[in-house]
């Protein structure tokens, strides 16, 4: 198919939702698809961002990608300016695009949300569908917001990508959508930034952000699916008064409640909330950690096992949901439901030595498996494919 400008595919990206609290998986995603986007020759993209969209694009912009600054929209912090935000694109989309430099041929919606509408192709992202799954995690206005958006989504874009063959599934379901009008395209790791190899840095970094001598580490914002109760739950009982838990994540009010339960468990002083951590320091948190706990029991792909897996570290997770297919063999299974099991698999994790190098050899092979070149050629497939159906 000709495209026009040399055969060049115009590809328009949408992050004027961006609100100034998702600092979190769905932006690092976008931001590593745009990069690799960028690298095409045979692409232009353009992303129009609200001033948060912008903040967390930085840095994205080259030859072929230009970040453009929506003048008509803005999004604050609150549920309420956002809902009101979107509605004004909503009814005045073309004030919107007509700030795109020239039409492009795909409009790609990477937040779940699909404003503006566009004239032609769209691709949307729909990276879970847990609000259906479980909905007691959510509240009433919560569920109706998600509800709305993501079946708007289903009903008008031209095709849709989840996160996993998982979430591909469960989304079918609820959404009611045809199969063909939805891709799973797995996510991935740097693999030069997430890496075994130490850094030249990694004791300064370590320093900096205070961590302790000895440690698991669990990466994860306070959402109720992510268990940190649990998890808890299962580290004190295995009574290693030299053993931290470090966390990291957007604590969204919880934080308090966490650290009560630290103490319930016999871990007060041992907890530690990082919050949100800078993006060399990641790595050597990884690096250093005696283990990876990943007790979600609910994800629409899960990022930091394979991180941590790319770091060579080892790796015990729940299996739930898209889990299974991101950890394959390569992870010691945790039940995230029953902390005693939890802390079983947790003691030989961090005890039996033989068991560590196997997964961390299992790991950096399931790790190499995700690169972002193939998540961007997965992308490209699907947006050729969008255009051929509004053709």
């Amino acid at each position: 198919m000709h495209y026009g400008d040399g055969g060049r595919l115009r590809v328009g990206v949408s992050m004027i939702t961006q609100g100034a609290d998702q600092t979190t998986g769905s932006r690092n995603i976008i931001r590593e698809v745009v990069k690799e986007l960028g690298r095409r020759p045979e692409l232009d993209v353009e992303v129009l961002c609200n001033r948060h969209g912008l903040e967390a694009m930085r840095g994205c912009d080259g030859e072929r990608v230009r970040l453009v600054r929506a003048s008509t929209l803005d999004v604050g912090a609150s549920r309420n300016a956002r809902l009101v935000s979107i509605a004004h694109a909503r009814l005045f989309p073309r004030r919107l695009s007509r700030q795109f430099s020239a039409a492009p041929h795909v409009t790609h919606y990477p937040m779940n949300f699909m404003v503006p509408a566009p004239p032609g192709a769209s691709v949307v992202v729909i990276h879970d569908v847990q609000h259906y799954d479980l909905p007691q995690n959510f509240s009433r206005g919560q569920r109706a917001w998600r509800s709305y958006f993501y079946r708007l989504a289903a009903k008008k874009a031209t095709m849709l990508i989840t996160d996993s063959e998982h979430a591909r599934e469960r989304a079918i379901e609820h959404l009611e959508v045809d199969p063909d009008r939805v891709r799973g395209v797995h996510v991935a790791v740097d693999h030069d930034r997430f890496r075994p190899e130490p850094g030249p840095r990694d004791e300064e970094i370590r320093a900096s952000v205070g961590l302790p001598d000895r440690y698991v580490f669990y990466p994860a914002s306070f959402w109720p699916h992510k268990n940190h109760l649990a998890m808890l739950d299962a580290v004190g009982r295995i009574g290693d008064d030299t053993l931290h838990v470090v966390l990291t994540g957007a604590p969204f009010g919880r934080l308090p409640k966490i650290m009560q339960a630290a103490e319930r468990h016999g871990l007060g002083g041992r907890v530690h909330h990082l919050g949100v951590v800078p993006d060399e320091a990641l790595p050597v948190i990884y690096r250093q950690a005696q283990g990876l706990l990943f007790p979600s029991t609910y994800e629409g792909f899960g990022m930091p096992p394979v991180e941590a897996m790319a770091c060579g570290c080892p790796v015990a997770s729940s299996l739930e949901t898209s889990l299974r297919e991101v950890c394959g063999e390569a992870a010691l299974p945790l039940d995230p439901h029953d902390p005693a099991q939890m802390a079983a698999a947790i003691r030989a994790l961090l005890t039996d030595a033989s068991l560590r190098d196997r997964l961390r050899t299992a790991g950096l092979a399931q790790a190499a498996k995700f690169t972002w070149q193939a998540t961007a050629d997965k992308h490209v497939e699907v947006f050729r494919r969008a255009i051929e159906l509004t053709a």
